[in-house]
Formats: C-alpha cells, structure tokens, sequence
C-alpha cells in the first residue's frame, strides 16, 4: 500500500476546493486502472483555506 499526501494552502476557500479537486483528479489519473484509490480530507482551523488530503493507494 502507498500513502501519498498533499497539503494544500490558499488565499481563499474557493481557490482551496479549487486546488482539491485538481489534486484529487491528477492522483486519479496517475494510478494504474488496476489499482484502487480511497481518500480522506481533513481541513485545517485557517477559516477553511488549508486542507490535507491524503491517498491511499493499493492493489
């Protein structure tokens, strides 16, 4: 199993979502089909605009 995460920080909580799910989508697409993703996010006491995802991949 592989853990990969990603620690994001932005100026607002748009551009935060935003910078989320473009990480989501590039970890997505940088696995083998074969292999299976489960994720968690968890966002910090910065009004929302930290956040940590984390990946974990198997297969």
């Amino acid at each position: 199993m592989r853990r990969i995460k990603v620690k994001i920080s932005a100026g607002s909580v748009r551009e935060t979502d935003r910078l989320c799910s473009e990480a989501i989508e590039s970890v997505h697409a940088a696995v083998a089909p074969h292999e299976r993703v489960t994720s968690t996010a968890h966002r910090g006491r910065a009004g929302g605009r930290k956040a940590t995802l984390t990946f974990e991949v198997s297969g």
